[in-house]
């Protein structure tokens, strides 16, 4: 039965050993301090130790039976658990410091951090600096006193930037890059993205907008300190004559606008014709009916004797007779011998109550918007408009058949009187105008 007990707890013992504590077993207060002793570890060999004559030369002073002891009395191969099971210390700071990546020294190169020539202030050690240029990754300083700080060294920098009433101070971590004999000091952050970082960067984007100047070592702010006050209330004066300048402003606009669109409207609806219009007296004109040479004149032919003859090419001459005891106008240039074509003016007629004839040549579209109700109006030099209407003859109908683009049309005034003896040879222009109402069916 021992040597049976002996062979299980030394096969226990070796698989144990073996797997390296695979299972994760338990250890008894008891067992802890039996592996704990200094002398069980370096004298026991499993493959030559009896683990029964161990168990009795080793004080157990434990409650549990002496078979569980002599079985796990073999441990000590496995006596370095305790140690690895102890919780790790935490690192100090010189840990954190080693185990920080090193900055490099030309992070804060000039293209990317440019240095900005903001007055401040450095306190570093108890020693005072005076700033010369400063970015948002490092600062350049000129020392006010004799001392160096050591190149590579770190310290808690003092940034301070003074206003005309107010001050600013920045705690960053800072190394010391490079130290001069002369006083100038290059240190460069740290931790460039610290807790310092917003404040410094508004600073120097405020500086390049130009909301803070600098002016003889100090900063100002050039923008807005405080709100604008409200304007006062207006009295009863003040509000009359805005109601009255908001009133004319208004009706200026509204006749601006009518102006407007009565141009507009004008521009698009009225219309000039190219002929010009003459004003004359009315009466019977006499014209050559065949072509020929003027034979014979008598300006001062009665009543049925012979005005003028023609003798025409075939050798027939013609001879045209006075209609009445008229006023005889004989045509400019004019005399025997004249050579004249058909259908030209030899002479006019007029009566003794004869009136004023208004002739003119109408484009085939003016003649047709005056025929569909559009106004006409004979535009004089002397800035009057009379209105007249057209009058179609036979010339008019002849051309418009023969496809013309300019008709021979009569004018006569709409109110009686309008034209006189004193417009006989007075050019005028004819203008058309819409007639709106009669567009719509109104008249």
């Amino acid at each position: 039965m021992a040597g049976g007990l002996r062979t299980l707890t030394v096969e226990t013992v070796m698989q144990a050993g073996r797997s390296n504590q695979a299972h994760q077993m338990p250890l008894t207060e008891s067992l802890a301090r039996t592996m704990a002793q200094p002398s069980a570890a370096p004298s026991v060999e499993p493959p030559s130790v009896e683990p029964p004559v161990a168990t009795k030369a080793a004080p157990a002073p434990h409650s549990e039976p002496a078979p569980r002891a002599a079985v796990e009395q073999p441990q000590p191969m496995a006596a370095p658990q305790p140690m690895a099971s102890e919780p790790l210390a935490a690192p100090g700071p010189m840990a954190e410091n080693a185990a920080r990546p090193a900055l490099p020294t030309d992070f804060g190169i000039d293209k990317e951090h440019p240095l900005l020539s903001i007055p401040f202030n450095v306190f570093i050690d108890g020693r005072s600096y005076t700033g010369q240029a400063i970015s948002v990754t490092q600062m350049v300083l000129r020392a006010d006193a004799e001392g160096t700080l050591g190149q590579g060294s770190r310290h808690v920098a003092c940034v301070y930037l003074r206003y005309s009433n107010f001050g600013i101070s920045l705690e960053p971590e800072v190394v010391v890059l490079q130290e001069s004999p002369d006083g100038e000091v290059v240190v460069q952050f740290t931790d460039p993205t610290g807790d310092h970082l917003p404040q410094l960067r508004y600073l120097i984007n405020s500086y390049i907008a130009g909301d803070i100047v600098s002016l003889n070592g100090m900063l100002a702010y050039t923008g807005p300190t405080a709100p604008k006050t409200p304007k006062a209330a207006a009295s009863p004066e003040q509000g009359r004559k805005e109601r009255i300048k908001s009133l004319s402003v208004l009706a200026l606009s509204a006749v601006i606008a009518v102006v407007a669109a009565v141009v507009v409207f004008t521009r698009y609806t009225t219309g000039h014709e190219m002929h010009p219009v003459f004003v004359d007296r009315a009466g019977q004109q006499l014209r050559a009916t065949v072509g020929g040479q003027v034979g014979f004149v008598n300006p001062q032919a009665g009543q049925g004797e012979v005005v003028f003859s023609v003798n025409s090419n075939t050798g027939d001459v013609l001879n045209f007779q006075m209609p009445c005891d008229c006023e005889l106008d004989l045509q400019p240039g004019i005399s025997a011998g004249s050579t004249v074509l058909p259908a030209d003016l030899i002479a006019t007629v007029y009566a003794g109550d004869a009136g004023l004839a208004v002739n003119t040549m109408m484009s085939v579209r003016g003649l047709g918007r005056a025929m569909q109700g559009d106004n006409l109006w004979l535009d004089f030099a002397d800035g009057r408009s009379v209105q007249v209407k057209a009058v179609p003859t036979a010339a008019t109908r002849a051309a418009t058949l023969a496809g013309d683009l300019f008709l021979p049309v009569n004018l006569r005034a709409v109110e009686d009187g309008a034209l006189t003896a004193a417009d006989i040879g007075t050019p005028a222009r004819l203008r058309i105008t819409p007639n709106l109402l009669n567009r719509i069916g109104i008249n």
